[in-house]
């Protein structure tokens, strides 16, 4: 829908010093402006289910973003992925596929085999 920018994000509860691993693959056609990405959003405390990622940010709940990558134009199935650390105030990790596009035309993507890895501090 042109002027809106659209999401798709799971939450998973982590304690600090867990490491984190994503990957996933994505694919775009006809993708302006920012793009489409795949990353990390560290969450502090509270419930964010049912919160957009923009109404998360507006309350500063988000502690760090990561990037594992991103995509704008035509692109063929890319792979992208991460490992990070959660940091001391985080209790949750949401992976997020965001797609921030020029509202002038219109734009198609996919994402396929998203995949989130917690491992335990010390693992």
């Amino acid at each position: 829908t042109p002027g809106w920018d659209r999401e798709v994000f799971q939450d998973v509860a982590v304690a600090p010093g867990d490491a984190v691993e994503i990957s996933g693959w994505l694919r775009t056609a006809g993708v302006t402006g920012p793009g489409v990405r795949l990353s990390l959003l560290w969450l502090g405390t509270g419930n964010f289910a049912e919160d957009t990622t923009e109404t998360v940010r507006s309350k500063g709940q988000v502690l760090r973003e990561e990037i594992a990558g991103g995509l704008t134009g035509t692109c063929d199935w890319t792979r992208f992925g991460l490992r990070a650390v959660a940091p001391p105030q985080a209790r949750q990790v949401r992976l997020l596929v965001y797609a921030d596009v020029d509202p002038g035309g219109p734009s198609t993507a996919w994402a396929d085999d998203l995949i989130l890895r917690r491992f335990p501090k010390g693992k």
